[in-house]
C-alpha cells in the first residue's frame, strides 16, 4: 500500500500502540540493490502490522489505498502473497486523486510531503514526526537506499503537478488505466482473470 505523508502522520497519531510493531517489522525488512528486490523483501515480511482477528485494527485511521482496495478485497488478504491488489480503475483515479490533494496540502502548510509503503512511510514518520511538522525534508539525513528502492518518495511540487496531469489523461483516454480495468467491466472478482490478474 503506498501512503502519503500526512496518512502516515494519522496512523502515528491515532495508533500509537503499533508504533513497536513497525519497528520490529521494518527491523527485519532487508533493503535490496533494486526497487524489485526491496519490494519483494517487504512483501515476505507478510500480512499488514495492523491487521488482527481477520479485520483493520486501525479501520477508522486507515490509508486511502486500504480504503479503495477492501472496497473490492476482504481485510484478510493484507499483505498475502496471494493478493493481487487489483481495484476497479475509477477507485484507483479517486485514490490517486486524493493522495495528491493530500501531498500538495502538506506543501500549502510549509511541510515537504512524501509517500511511500506503508510500514517505511509510517516508520520514518514514527522517529521524525517533530521535523516532519517543521517542515524540514526527511529526505535529508535518510540512508539513501531507501529511496533508491523506491520505497520512499520525496517529490517536488511541480513534479506532482505534472504527474496529476498525466494521470488524468490516463485514466481519461485508457481502457485499463495503469492496468487496472474499469469497474463496469468488472462484476466480480472472478471476472478479473479476463485480466492476466491472479484471483
Amino acid at each position: 500500500m503506498i501512503v502519503s505523508s500526512p496518512e502516515a502522520l494519522r496512523l502515528v497519531n491515532e495508533a500509537p500502540e503499533f508504533a513497536q510493531a513497525v519497528s520490529t517489522a521494518v527491523a527485519r525488512l532487508a533493503l535490496k540493490t533494486t526497487a524489485e528486490e526491496a519490494l519483494n523483501s517487504l512483501l515476505d515480511l507478510g500480512p499488514c502490522v495492523y491487521l488482527g482477528d481477520r479485520k483493520c485494527q486501525v479501520y477508522e485511521s486507515r490509508p486511502d489505498a486500504c480504503r479503495a482496495c477492501h472496497v473490492w478485497h476482504d481485510a484478510w488478504y493484507c499483505g498475502r502473497e496471494d493478493y493481487d491488489m487489483c481495484t476497479p480503475a475509477e477507485l484507483n483515479s479517486l485514490r490517486l486523486g486524493h493522495l495528491h490533494e493530500r501531498m500538495v496540502g502538506e506543501f500549502a502548510a510549509k511541510r515537504r510531503p512524501f509517500r511511500g509503503y506503508l510500514l517505511p512511510a509510517v516508520w520514518l514518520m514514527q522517529r521524525r514526526r517533530a521535523e516532519y511538522l517543521a517542515g524540514e525534508d526527511l529526505s535529508v539525513g535518510l540512508d539513501r537506499r531507501w529511496i533508491d528502492a523506491d520505497l520512499l518518495e520525496f517529490p517536488t511540487l511541480d513534479e506532482l503537478t505534472t504527474e496529476k496531469a498525466g494521470l488524468d489523461v490516463e485514466f481519461a483516454n485508457q481502457d485499463n488505466p495503469m492496468g487496472f480495468p474499469r469497474g463496469g467491466r468488472v462484476e466480480n472478482r472472478a471476472m478479473l482473470k479476463a485480466f492476466g490478474l491472479r484471483e
